[in-house]
């Protein structure tokens, strides 16, 4: 393959001009002469070149748009053979890159082009076809044209196990899953009701099961030793949004994927029928297993799910079963030390009076924008706090589980109050809600109320229900007097209406 001059200046300028045009009349007419003497033949190597070329930066891409080769390579994707529409598609999904041409290169009738290869028998072009759609289902122009075209072949990317000898195909998975996520996700100017459209429509393609398929991953890091972590000393500094720390070690590809793939299981468990579809899938045990060892970012999403999920009964037993409890105490005391603090009281009615409800619960917890939190922008243009997320997931997803006594003795006996009555400090005032309806569940079974002091749980949580609501046990003893007096394992330790009746 011929190559651009290597060089800086205008001198380089002038020379890839004469380059450029050879190569489009090798476009046009299948043949064309460098001014070096060397022939280009045929349109595949010329679309190649161009592709190389385009990858070198923003200049060569600005002569590639000014040489008018733009028009060239849409016709070769709607006219040339498989292996020149994957060459031609490859130099569309870089020159797609330029801000300033984008819409010179990227039509209704490309995306349908990148829709099809995706289809194809030819593994390598779907790379290049799910870059180009990943990249214009993050543009407000070209979203819709997107999610009409491409989303039945997103989704059949995801299924795909990919052929032999062809390690991209994971590649393409993983450049599908962001697509689905920019395309599930809020759209600026998008009407709710069209993204919620969108999102039933994927689940009925059944994206659930490869994306689960995809949180599952194994192996995994090993389980932390001391499980659920001490809950730190949370101050009154304000937290700040969450930033990738520069020693943290890379958890690899498939965790990249998997974290993707959580963002997109967490707006469609936005839909009521997800819940039916992933725990058919079989794996609630992988991803509750994956919690205590996964970066923030993919926790928030995780415990996103959990918490919509949890919502249900047999869900929520299936969790406690599977060890849900001591694994979101875990996250909720690894994520505290990022979390914002202050007073959530105060937030809320500010938010209040804004939004009528408590909005900076709603972006940073259990949302209409699957817990992401404002899109990927707070207030003022701030990148989200996943750390505060998932918190406030967590803490949400407890509250459910702990609707159940098992899990009531288990939040008490593995140190969980400590670690929820920590999570009151918060200043999200949805995490505070969670954090508090668990401590309360907790508080039901009297047995805890002694926990509950001791972690510095305010009264209302380590006594929530008056004397008047409880029963006694079954040890009782009469007095003298005739008058039931308990011994020591006698106490009022049942509340009526909240536990099983004594037989």
């Amino acid at each position: 393959m011929s190559k651009a001059p290597v060089g800086k200046g205008k001198s380089a300028k002038k020379d890839r001009g004469p380059l450029l045009a050879a190569h489009a009349e090798a476009l046009r007419s299948g043949v064309g002469v460098t001014p070096d003497g060397v022939t280009v033949k045929g349109k595949l190597e010329a679309a190649l070149n161009i592709w190389s070329m385009a990858i070198a930066g923003e200049e060569e891409r600005e002569e590639i748009f000014k040489a008018g080769i733009a028009p060239l390579l849409q016709q070769l994707l709607e006219r040339g053979d498989v292996e020149e529409r994957h060459a031609a598609m490859g130099c569309v999904s870089v020159l797609a890159l330029s801000e300033k041409h984008v819409t010179e290169v990227v039509n209704a009738r490309v995306i349908a082009a990148a829709a099809g290869l995706l289809v194809s028998e030819h593994a390598r072009g779907k790379l290049p076809a799910v870059q180009l759609l990943q990249h214009c289902a993050g543009r407000q122009e070209f979203c819709s044209k997107v999610a009409d075209a491409a989303l039945p072949a997103l989704v059949e990317v995801l299924k795909s196990d990919g052929l032999p000898g062809w390690g991209q195909m994971r590649q393409a998975q993983t450049h599908a899953a962001h697509t689905l996520r920019l395309l599930l996700d809020n759209v600026e100017g998008e009407a709710p009701e069209v993204r919620q459209l969108r999102r039933m429509a994927v689940l009925q393609m059944g994206a659930v099961a490869p994306l689960a398929a995809m949180v599952a991953y194994t192996p995994r890091l090993p389980p932390p030793a001391l499980m659920p972590a001490p809950p730190p000393v949370v101050t009154k500094k304000k937290g700040v949004a969450s930033k990738k720390k520069e020693g943290e070690t890379p958890l690899g590809a498939k965790d990249a994927a998997a974290t993707v793939a959580a963002a997109c299981l967490r707006y469609l468990s936005l839909v009521p029928e997800f819940v039916d579809q992933f725990m058919r899938t079989g794996t609630l045990p992988e991803v509750i297993a994956g919690l205590p060892v996964c970066g923030e970012e993919q926790a928030a999403y995780l415990t996103g799910i959990l918490w919509e999920a949890s919502a249900e009964s047999a869900v929520a037993e299936a969790a406690v079963a599977a060890g849900a409890v001591p694994a979101l105490l875990h996250v909720c005391s690894k994520h505290l030390a990022g979390c914002r603090t202050g007073k959530p009281k105060a937030a809320a009615k500010k938010d209040d009076k804004k939004d009528g409800k408590a909005g900076a619960g709603k972006k940073d917890g259990k949302d209409g924008k699957g817990g992401k939190g404002g899109s990927g922008s707070g207030t003022g243009g701030e990148p989200p706090n996943f750390a505060d997320m998932a918190v406030c997931n967590a803490s949400g997803a407890l509250q459910h589980l702990t609707f159940l006594d098992a899990a009531k003795q288990q939040v008490a006996l593995r140190g969980g109050v400590p670690i929820l009555t920590a999570c009151l400090k918060v200043s999200n005032p949805q995490t505070y809600e969670n954090a508090a309806g668990a401590l309360w569940n907790v508080g039901l079974d009297v047995r805890n109320n002694l926990v509950l002091q001791a972690a510095g749980a305010p009264e209302f949580l380590a006594h929530p229900v008056p004397n008047s609501w409880l029963t006694r046990g079954e040890s009782t003893r009469p007095s003298a007097a005739g008058d039931d007096v308990g011994d020591s394992s006698d106490v009022r330790d049942r509340v009526f209406l909240t536990q099983a009746p004594l037989m």
